[in-house]
């Protein structure tokens, strides 16, 4: 079931108050009406609320459930050379509902950047980033860095409690699976773009603390590769039953 993120101070007590855009989606695309209930997150919290006004202005609803959100089971940040065209909104849709808790476009080698309306480009991608966390019930929406060189990438971006991989289709010995830590370790999984990473680029990684690991025997799409990535190292720690779709 789909639940919705919230500002805060959007709580006041028991009531709750939305305006803005959650209220043109909740009250205008879902016609919410007095009575019905949603589920909302703040901060660390899911709330269950009923409707008790909706105008055209505003919702106010009263909390009837309150439950502390568990954790993500991995913090996972995905690290991808720029590809082209608008592969990047579905990476950013698609690593969001696997599970990735950051996402950090990077210029490499061989990306074919557009630099046009970055700042409306980084929006839209925010506004992704929000839409399939509260589809896919996250608990949490992934932070979506502006695009960096990968030389910034490797001496701002890189936190240094962080276990990197860098997956390249050139290296033939370690699995993605053997390269991870154990549980309670933030992972950083950095994949390249299309025509992949130069062999410089992978020695700069490695330089930087990173291990390299490949995703098996075929040659994946760069947007493919990425999200395999993803949905391997979430699925290796995380131990909470499934949900159906």
């Amino acid at each position: 079931m789909p639940h919705y993120f919230i500002e805060p101070g959007t709580r006041d007590g028991e009531s709750v108050t939305v305006s803005g855009p959650l209220h043109r989606h909740l009250a205008g695309s879902l016609r919410l009406r007095v009575g019905e209930t949603v589920r909302l997150v703040d901060g660390d919290r899911l709330l269950e609320v009923r409707v008790e006004v909706a105008d055209r202005h505003q919702l106010v609803a009263r909390v009837i459930g309150d439950t502390l959100l568990p954790q993500e089971a991995v913090d996972v940040t995905l690290a991808m050379g720029v590809p082209k065209g608008k592969k990047l909104d579905e990476v950013v849709r698609h690593a969001t509902e696997l599970g990735a808790c950051r996402i950090v476009p990077v210029y490499t080698r061989r990306s074919v950047p557009a630099v046009k309306e970055r700042t409306a480009r980084d929006e839209r991608l925010a506004a992704i980033a929000l839409e399939a966390a509260q589809q896919s019930g996250r608990s949490r929406v992934p932070t979506v860095d502006a695009p960096v060189s990968l030389e910034a990438f490797i001496l701002h971006s890189i936190r240094e409690t962080t276990h990197g991989v860098v997956l390249w289709e050139r290296e033939a010995g370690v699995p993605l699976a053997d390269a991870l830590p154990g549980p309670g370790v933030a992972i950083t999984l950095f994949v390249g773009p299309e025509g992949g990473l130069a062999e410089e680029e992978v020695n700069q990684l490695t330089d930087a603390g990173f291990v390299r690991a490949h995703l098996g025997p075929f040659t994946l799409r760069a947007e493919t590769a990425a999200l395999a990535a993803v949905a391997l190292t979430v699925q290796r720690y995380d131990t909470r039953p499934a949900h159906g779709n």
